[in-house]
């Protein structure tokens, strides 16, 4: 399933030939911003899709844009589309050339025919160029961006990204530290909120598990009787929780309980992890997602102790890393009656060694310090691969990704979707103007799905 968000731009109409230029005549860096871009000039630009930067099926994928003349007499330009894959592979050069009128505008309309996968498109004028002339210089001087990168898709959840098989042990580890997790008790502290006086009663919950240290969770619950179905909330790196971010709102008939991982977001004070994906990359029985992951099964254990908790109802949920801790909880433990999952990576560590170096770079740095080779270092990570518990989910899956998302990019997202068993209900719905954060409807989306889902 896809949702797009849609938006209508008002132009006038106008035909115009397409000429199609062979791959790689364009030189020019794509997807960066040119000096020039918001400089008053003749014509003006704006993407015209209809909010359809997703397509798939029969549908041939086109991009259009409105082009306005803001000058004073008749002038004609050169147009040059670049389209290319997310990892910025030329795949195809376009130009057109147009002539308008003072105050007239027209539409430009590109087409071509693609395979499964994320792409980028970055529109350019050609300066110096007359009416008529057949060339594209593709220097960078005789080019002017004019609208910035655009990610768009073909058909994403058919994008299959081949990864090396789980270790052979990966379910044995993984059923041994799941069962530790949960028959050795811990310690759960729960304190008062100040001034809780909203719609909701709302505590601080301190969870030492018994494998060590420690995570926090503001837990959210109804002031009168009664069982209530439980979301537990795995907070981002970026994210903090509040106590007021949802007691005001009493129409929730549920329990929330939103967590934030060891060494992030309520936890940040503890600054023994310091940059999370890399701490512990020596072993895998050390390393930072081992603990936040066994510390989603821990929050679960938390909610179901809870006595006026729904059992049959425990949904888990996140953004990011919390994503993916959701993710694993759900492929672990059978308790979960559906998860929702937001911009999920912690997948294809090939892809991510090139494209999201913010992550990675600190990890291949610990381990040059832990004194470790690479395929050490991805032996440890291969354990903490997504797309591998993404494998064993059985309970109902919604998945939301942000197009415009340069964080955790899409293809990352899907590799994991792309890994469940189709026999396992899921949907996904791709936001073609947002990026790493999930736009309001995302909320609706969640409930709505949670209400279609229980034990």
């Amino acid at each position: 399933m896809i949702h797009n968000r849609v938006h209508f731009i008002e132009a006038a109409f106008a035909a115009l030939v397409l000429c199609l230029i062979p791959s790689g005549v364009l030189n020019a860096q794509v997807g960066r911003y040119d000096t020039s871009v918001g400089k008053k000039v003749d014509f003006s630009y704006q993407p015209l899709t209809g909010g359809n930067f997703v397509f798939w099926g029969t549908t041939i994928p086109t991009l259009e844009y409105s082009v306005k003349s803001a000058g004073p007499r008749k002038d004609s330009k050169r147009i040059v589309l670049s389209v290319t894959s997310d990892t910025l592979t030329q795949v195809y050069t376009f130009a057109q050339n147009l002539t308008l009128g003072p105050g007239d505008s027209s539409i430009v309309s590109f087409s071509c025919n693609l395979h499964p996968g994320f792409y980028k498109a970055v529109l350019y004028e050609e300066n110096g160029v007359k009416y008529g002339s057949d060339r594209v210089n593709g220097s960078k001087s005789d080019l002017k961006m004019v609208v910035p990168a655009i990610s768009f898709a073909f058909e994403p959840e058919k994008l299959e990204r081949r990864q090396p098989s789980c270790e052979k042990d990966f379910d044995l580890f993984w059923k041994l530290a799941h069962q530790d997790a949960v028959l050795m008790s811990g310690r759960n502290k729960l304190s008062k909120v100040k001034n809780n006086d909203g719609g909701r009663r709302v505590q601080l919950v301190t969870i030492n598990p018994p494998y060590g240290g420690e995570f926090k969770a503001y837990l959210f619950e109804p002031r009168k009787s009664g069982k209530f179905p439980v979301v537990i909330s795995f907070y981002d790196a970026d994210q903090v929780p509040s106590p007021a971010s949802s007691q005001a709102d009493s129409s929730l008939n549920r329990i929330d309980i939103a967590v934030s991982l060891r060494g992030q977001g309520l936890c940040s004070s503890d600054r023994s992890y310091g940059i999370y994906q890399a701490y512990g990359i020596k072993s895998r029985q050390d390393y930072y997602y081992k603990y936040a992951y066994l510390d989603g099964v821990k929050a679960l254990d938390f909610a179901y102790g809870l006595a006026n908790a729904d059992r049959n109802r425990i949904y888990v949920e996140g953004r990011g890393t919390g994503a993916e801790v959701a993710l694993a909880v759900a492929a672990m433990d059978e308790r979960v009656a559906a998860v929702a999952a937001y911009a999920p990576g912690m997948t294809d560590f090939t892809y991510m060694t090139k494209w999201n170096k913010d992550f990675m770079d600190p990890i291949y740095e610990s381990a040059r310090n832990a004194g470790i080779s690479e395929n050490w270092m991805r032996n440890t990570l291969s354990y903490f691969n997504i797309a591998y518990f993404a494998a064993k989910i059985k309970c109902p899956v919604l998945y939301g990704v942000g197009l415009q998302d340069e964080k955790i990019v899409p293809r990352l997202s899907f590799a994991s979707y792309a890994k469940i068993p189709d026999a396992t209900s899921k949907e996904y719905y791709v936001f073609p103007d947002c990026g790493h954060s999930a736009p309001a409807e995302w909320e609706l989306l969640k409930r709505n799905f949670y209400r279609k889902h229980c034990r």
